[in-house]
């Protein structure tokens, strides 16, 4: 990255005391990159649109003045950095639900005809901006993001996205959340390989992908929510996976959300990719790698597909039934916590008068005993597309009290698969399940566990269908 043209815009008026200033500057250390150029919209103010701008912009007849003209002028210089970059950070501070003026002058210069983008056959526009990656840090007082009095976020995507620009991440610092923010930071630039994704986007060369992908002790486990059938696969067969998952040199794989976590004393380095993939029949996935020595170690998938045609080695079923491991060892261990973990749900569960009802406090006093005090929880929607991380207990608590409530009957809830692999010399404790409770409104879920070496879920890793 270093290589490449970065272009870091301040779009807050409060200076050197701006948070969204400061989780910006922390993004771009993260990320080991100098700005190129660096715009202060409070100190240097995009000029405004004004009759001079609107004469060189859309009159073929218009003056020298009107060509000459500070506005004009501005705009000339604030478009050549703009497609100069390959990198954008804006830093976006929310003012009366929106982004501040100067920002929204900002985008006036830049969005210019015949440059960023144009009009096509029948008027229809065209972007001509594609292929930059844009990092948007949002600082508000009192609003929370993705709220019907959040303005910003939805017109900065569209926006954007008019001019070609759809590889947007949102950095939340709303309400001065610093640590969230950095939280975020750290998830998106840290130590992790991502050959993963750019396997299924660029599809083809499986043999070089797979050796430099791949622990020589990994386990991949795919699950398919759609015929509740499991495979499991080790070594050379995890080549026959990877074929089946990318079957062509011109995939239509759409990744959804990519997020990866690094390293830490506690836990090893781990991502979260959600995509779907039209011409291998794929959809509602999820990957959750967890790495050892810079490759992956263990992977848990959890796929929507008709029928699993191509793989022959799915368990269903008693075949599936038989292959859970026990659960309730006493000693501590990895199977101890996720037996905790696993039956409190049933502990805190209390019959109503329509089938049974979660009792959500009762649940979350017990289930939060089971987390580390810095854990992390990753949750992906595939229905909404919304994607939360929740950082240490006092977070994890408040949302385990908005979870649980959801669960209005459980009747029907069943969970198909839990495997566990205890902690090693050098290697995470872990375990996956996959549930579902569709009278809940949760058609399908899957949960990916990492535990440390003190058998506490360090990273939990949730993907769901929420309706």
């Amino acid at each position: 990255m270093a290589s490449k043209q970065v272009l870091l815009v301040y779009g807050s008026g409060n200076g050197e005391n701006s948070i969204s200033r400061r989780v910006a500057d922390a993004l771009l250390k993260k990320l080991g990159v100098e700005p190129n150029v660096t715009k202060d919209l409070a100190v240097n103010p995009p000029t405004l649109v004004d009759e001079n701008w609107v004469q060189a912009r859309f009159n073929p007849n218009a003056t020298d003045a009107n060509k000459n003209a500070l506005s004009t002028t501005n705009s000339d210089a604030a478009v050549e950095e703009f497609l100069a970059a390959d990198t954008i950070v804006l830093a976006a501070a929310m003012y009366n639900f929106h982004v501040s003026g100067s920002v929204k002058a900002w985008f006036d210069q830049i969005a210019v005809v015949g440059k960023t983008f144009k009009y096509g056959e029948g008027g229809n526009p065209e972007a001509l901006s594609s292929g930059k990656k844009l990092y948007v840090v949002v600082a508000t007082g009192g609003v929370q993001l993705e709220t019907p009095y959040d303005f910003l976020t939805p017109y900065i995507k569209h926006f954007m996205g008019f001019l070609g620009i759809t590889d947007i991440t949102f950095i939340d610092a709303a309400k001065g959340n610093v640590e969230g923010a950095q939280a975020q930071i750290d998830a998106l630039a840290g130590d992790v390989p991502s050959d993963w994704p750019a396997f299924l986007l660029t599809g083809g060369q499986f043999e070089p992908t797979y050796k430099a992908l791949y622990h020589s002790e990994a386990v991949v486990r795919v699950f398919n929510q759609t015929d509740t059938s499991m495979a499991v696969f080790q070594g050379d067969e995890i080549m026959t996976l990877l074929k089946w998952l990318q079957p062509g040199s011109d995939p239509t794989c759409q990744i959804n959300n990519k997020t990866e976590f690094p390293s830490t004393e506690k836990a090893p380095a781990t991502s979260f990719v959600a995509w779907e993939n039209a011409s291998a029949g794929l959809s509602n996935c999820t990957s959750v790698c967890v790495y050892v020595e810079g490759k992956i170690y263990r992977q848990n998938l959890a796929i929507e597909h008709k029928d699993g045609a191509g793989i022959e080695n799915w368990l269903k079923a008693d075949a599936l039934e038989s292959r859970k491991p026990e659960l309730g060892k006493a000693e501590p261990s990895v199977n101890k916590c996720f037996t905790h973990h696993f039956s409190t749900f049933g502990a805190g569960v209390a019959k109503g008068e329509n089938g049974m009802i979660p009792c959500a406090e009762a649940t979350m006093l017990e289930q939060i005993k089971d987390h580390s005090n810095d854990v992390i929880i990753s949750v992906w929607n595939h229905h909404s597309g919304i994607h939360e991380i929740f950082n240490g207990k006092t977070e994890i608590r408040e949302y385990f009290k908005n979870l649980y409530p959801t669960f209005g009957d459980v009747s029907d809830m069943n969970a198909f698969v839990w495997d566990v692999d205890e902690c090693a010399t050098g290697k995470p404790g872990l375990a996956f399940l996959v549930w579902r409770s569709p009278k809940s409104g949760y058609p399908s879920a899957a949960d990916s566990f990492v535990f440390d070496s003190n058998f506490m879920i360090q990273r939990q890793f949730m993907a769901e269908v929420h309706v």
